[in-house]
């Protein structure tokens, strides 16, 4: 075997060295998803959840604590969006129009997960009554949930409902 050749394949073999190598520190050691524990995993999962049916639970008679008990579970620009949207629609309407909802999660799955920041997705079945619909009106929805940790808590800083 010539000289060249044996370069060729002593390179070729410490590519494929070097391939499996990157393979196996990407699929032990650098995946995110492998860097989650399942403590934190579901902890995210669970204040992306509890917020989420919190924000599309009220009665005409709890609608003021309802609202006042979601705004605990949010955070920044979020929080200030939700408060208007309950002051100038939710209040007003499930008090005039006398509008039940609740909302049952049915599934979630974390997308990603930071040291102060996750994003989870929710899956959620929502019955809403009203006066003028007393049989329930019945739908899914999913939404994309942004969570930011703020003193030790994780609260939802986006809600995207779909």
């Amino acid at each position: 075997m010539s000289a060249q050749r044996r370069l060729m394949v002593g390179l070729a073999a410490a590519a494929a060295v070097l391939a499996a190598l990157a393979g196996f520190l990407y699929f032990t050691q650098y995946r995110p998803d492998q860097r989650v524990d399942d403590r934190a995993r579901a902890e995210v999962q669970q204040a992306a959840a509890d917020g989420a049916r919190a924000l599309l639970t009220y009665t005409p008679e709890t609608v003021f604590a309802d609202m006042a008990a979601a705004r605990e579970l949010l955070t920044g620009e979020f929080k200030d969006y939700h408060d208007r949207l309950a002051q100038g629609v939710i209040v007003p309407a499930a008090t005039d129009k006398k509008i039940t909802a609740t909302a049952t999660v049915t599934g979630t799955g974390l997308t990603s997960l930071a040291d102060d920041s996750a994003e989870v997705l929710v899956f959620l079945e929502q019955s809403t009554t009203s006066a003028a619909e007393q049989a329930p009106v019945d739908r899914t929805v999913g939404a994309e949930v942004a969570l930011r940790k703020v003193d030790g808590r994780w609260l939802i800083s986006e809600f995207d409902a779909r």
